[in-house]
């Protein structure tokens, strides 16, 4: 039922922000509108918490351009140059001169100065170490180098000089991640003081990945469930499983579009079933919608046959030739993360 309400948000959003950059803020104000209107039917159904939480912090920033631009054209600014759009908005915050403007820089620094700013985390990010699935020796350099120096500092009175830790606010730790190691160059490598490999997830990460993914979206999956899909999934990585999650999220929806049968439930809502199950009613998703009920239809939960019938679609991304790659260089360069 939601499927669509994500994919035609993100297209409107490209659509808006390429007004947006071109000064078209007349187009731009509407197409911004669209987008924000089909985030918000989708965060209507969206279930995985951490999704929601990243559809809210998009769906934040988009209104808040948009409220820019309705501020600029209630001003009287245009759709282009001629209307003088451009100038009225480069007097609020957050402008966005176009290309050739904002003092001089020509497009090649505009466009390295964008790509830097977009990798710039400017934001607490809501992980903890419980999140981060296996990994333990990647986990326990990273808290010799930033946590440990900060909570005892005493403990690294020798260590000062270490590059990256310090007993202030005025060092700065730099992590960088790469899929091809051997494009380093020397002097690179050595700026570095650790070079640790992150490998694929093994089962008990993938078990645990499963998890943190469904988060408290509704399902029946046991323990032994998990245990089944961890062993299915090898080879994945964590990208992959967060992929085969993400299109499972689906199949209730796709259950419930499919359903010719609905039945009701003690609370009220209405959840889609067989024909011979007790108190059903022969109905379809958008007959109940028709009778105003849409807010009162829910997807089944998800069950351990959702996983099978995508996974028995899904491969793995990672080759065993890039696997060789990243070893190769680990036992060269590196260390086991």
């Amino acid at each position: 039922m939601y499927s669509n309400f994500k994919e035609q948000a993100i297209e409107y959003v490209k659509q808006a922000v390429q007004e947006d950059n071109a000064g078209n803020y007349v187009k731009a104000f509407p197409l911004y509108m669209n987008a924000l209107e089909y985030f918000r039917t989708h965060l209507k159904y969206e279930k995985n918490p951490k999704i929601k939480e990243a559809i809210t912090q998009k769906f934040t920033e988009y209104l808040r351009r948009a409220e820019e631009i309705r501020a600029v054209l209630d001003d009287g600014g245009g759709s282009g140059p001629a209307a003088n759009g451009d100038a009225a908005v480069a007097t609020r915050p957050k402008a966005k001169p176009k290309d050739g403007e904002g003092g001089g820089e020509d497009p090649d620094q505009a466009k390295l100065r964008a790509g830097l700013t977009s990798a710039i985390i400017t934001e607490k990010p809501n992980v903890k170490w419980n999140d981060v699935a296996g990994l333990e020796s990647a986990k326990q350099a990273l808290q010799e180098a930033v946590i440990l120096p900060v909570k005892f500092p005493q403990f690294f009175t020798e260590c000062s000089s270490i590059k990256g830790v310090g007993n202030n606010d005025q060092k700065v730790l730099v992590l960088a991640a790469t899929n091809t190691p051997y494009a380093l160059d020397q002097a690179i490598r050595r700026r570095f003081d650790k070079r640790i490999y992150i490998p694929l997830p093994d089962l008990k990460a993938r078990q645990h990945m499963f998890k943190v993914h469904l988060g408290d979206t509704p399902h029946n999956l046991s323990e032994s469930d998990f245990d089944i899909l961890a062993r299915r999934t090898e080879g994945f990585s964590g990208s992959d499983i967060a992929v085969c999650v993400k299109d499972v999220l689906f199949e209730p929806v796709r259950k419930a579009q499919d359903a010719m049968h609905f039945y009701k439930s003690r609370e009220g809502m209405w959840l889609p079933c067989g024909p011979r199950h007790p108190g059903a009613v022969q109905t379809t998703l958008q007959d109940l919608a028709a009778q105003g009920l849409a807010d009162k239809i829910l997807p089944p939960p998800i069950t351990r046959t959702d996983f099978d019938k995508v996974l028995a679609r899904q491969r793995p991304t990672v080759s065993k030739a890039d696997l060789e790659v990243h070893e190769r260089f680990t036992k060269e360069f590196g260390e086991e993360g």
